[in-house]
């Protein structure tokens, strides 16, 4: 796949197409879906642990923006998940938590 990479001045370049947005706020994932759309990357919602977990039983995919607080699986238990079946995943972790 190819993609677009986030602009330099963001400070980070991500060249993944594939993207999971996992948070149970709708006005993060709306955020966050506007962004994916705009850079034109392939991407999915999942709005508690149990569905991240699940979609990323059955999809690849290269990065994975991941809130910490979540109802059923926690943030951590997902990122757990993620680092011991698909390593080469990246992940960034956010919160709504000060």
């Amino acid at each position: 796949m190819q993609g677009h990479a986030l602009r330099p001045r963001l400070g980070i370049t991500v060249k993944s197409t594939s993207l999971l947005i996992v948070d149970d706020e709708e006005v993060i994932l709306k955020l966050f879906e506007r962004v994916a759309r705009k850079e034109k990357w392939t991407h999915a919602l999942a709005r508690n642990g149990i569905e991240a977990i699940d979609f990323l039983t059955k999809n690849d995919v290269e990065c994975v923006v991941l809130d910490i607080h979540l109802p059923s699986y926690s943030g951590f238990q997902v990122l757990e998940f993620i680092k011991s079946t698909k390593p080469a995943v990246e992940v960034v972790i956010i919160t709504g938590m000060g």
